[in-house]
C-alpha cells in the first residue's frame, strides 16, 4: 500500500513506489493493483502499465473516462487487455483536474528471470504532474 503521494512527472513510465514486489525465476504470480491518481491539469493525460524481468505477462486494465459519475448507463470506464510490459497508448487529456480517478490492473506473470515486478505510471506531458495517491494498493500471490 502506498504510504505517501507520489508525483509522476515525465512521459517515460516510472515505477509506483510501494507497488513493487520481488519475483523469482520459475515461479508464477497473480497480481492486482488499485491505483488512485490525480492530474494537476485537465490538459494532462496519463498511461499505466506493469513492468518486470523476463517472463510471460498477461493483464487486464480498467481506467476512468469520466469523473466519478453516479448516472446509470454512462460509459465511465475503458478496458484493455495486454501481454506486453509498458504498453498503454497515452490518453490525450485527463478527465478533470484535481479529482481522484482510478486505474485497476489485474493479471498474471510467469517469471523466467528473478527481479522486481512493478505497477507503473507516466504523464502525457513532461512538465505536468500526475499524482499517485497515498492509499493506492497492490497484492500478489
Amino acid at each position: 500500500k502506498k504510504t505517501a503521494d507520489q508525483i509522476i512527472n515525465g512521459t517515460a513510465f516510472q515505477n509506483i513506489t510501494d507497488l513493487t514486489f520481488a519475483v523469482t525465476a520459475g515461479v508464477d504470480y497473480a497480481f492486482d493493483f488499485y491505483i488512485t491518481f490525480r492530474s494537476a491539469a485537465t490538459t494532462t493525460g496519463f498511461r499505466f502499465s506493469v513492468n518486470g524481468p523476463a517472463g510471460v505477462v498477461d493483464f487486464f486494465m480498467t481506467y476512468q473516462t469520466v469523473a466519478n459519475s453516479e448516472v446509470a448507463g454512462v460509459a465511465t470506464w475503458l478496458q484493455k487487455h495486454s501481454v506486453t510490459f509498458n504498453a498503454m497508448t497515452v490518453t490525450t487529456a485527463a478527465i478533470a483536474a484535481n479529482v481522484d480517478l482510478h486505474c485497476r490492473i489485474t493479471g498474471r506473470f510467469k517469471c523466467t528471470t528473478s527481479g522486481t515486478f512493478a505497477a507503473r505510471a507516466a504523464s502525457e506531458l513532461a512538465n505536468n504532474d500526475l499524482v499517485v495517491q497515498k492509499g493506492s494498493w497492490g497484492t500478489y500471490f
